[in-house]
């Protein structure tokens, strides 16, 4: 009578490829993971210019939180990614107002709801200014599923105050911004805190 053990070690025995084709399949299931995680996880992305300093600063790289854009909430003050219809670039830029929020602009303020936001992510001194969509004085609602989106720098910083980007659609949102990844960052290991939505009076 034929040892049914030793037919399976020879059966195991004669696999094609053996521990090489073992290392080939954990790679090729480790990349899918990968791949997975890049799509609909999260995104790397660059800073381009200088519209965000001093919070990040040109060329550094980023990740960004996508699963928010479908099963989370963004909050007032949340760094995010979104794609610039006018020109199709990805822009980094912090959510000022969210949908049914009024913001304006007032004496280098900034205000939503009637209230000036305190914008301790700023250096001491920065002054806020109109811009040709959201003038000095006037005041925006955010209709159902926009944004209003300012960069940290505002002196140099193309964002919701101005005709080319205003108000930003929710789809063109890519996800929130929530590590910088290098440079190495040694305070904070680089994560992105939100900011407390108490200053925005939420």
């Amino acid at each position: 009578m034929a040892n049914p053990f030793l037919e399976y070690e020879e059966v195991q025995s004669k696999q094609p490829g053996g521990w090489a084709f073992e290392l080939l399949q954990t790679a090729v299931i480790a990349l899918a993971i990968c791949i997975i995680l890049w799509l609909f996880v999260v995104q790397g992305n660059q800073v381009d210019g200088q519209s965000m300093e001093p919070t990040f600063h040109d060329k550094e790289l980023v990740l960004t939180d996508k699963v928010i854009q479908h099963f989370g909430e963004y909050k007032n003050g949340d760094v995010v990614i979104f794609k610039n219809e006018t020109s199709g670039n990805d822009f980094i830029k912090r959510l000022i107002g969210l949908p049914g929020d009024e913001v304006s602009v007032s004496g280098g303020r900034v205000y939503v709801n009637g209230v000036q936001i305190e914008e301790a992510y700023l250096p001491e001194g920065r002054e806020t200014s109109g811009g040709t969509f959201l003038a000095e004085g006037e005041t925006v609602l955010v209709p159902e599923g926009k944004y209003f989106a300012l960069g940290d720098n505002r002196g140099f910083s193309r964002d919701s105050r101005d005709n080319t980007v205003g108000l930003i659609p929710k789809n063109d949102l890519k996800g929130r911004v929530f590590l910088i990844y290098w440079p190495p960052k040694s305070d904070n290991l680089g994560i992105v805190h939100r900011v407390d939505s108490s200053v925005f009076n939420k």
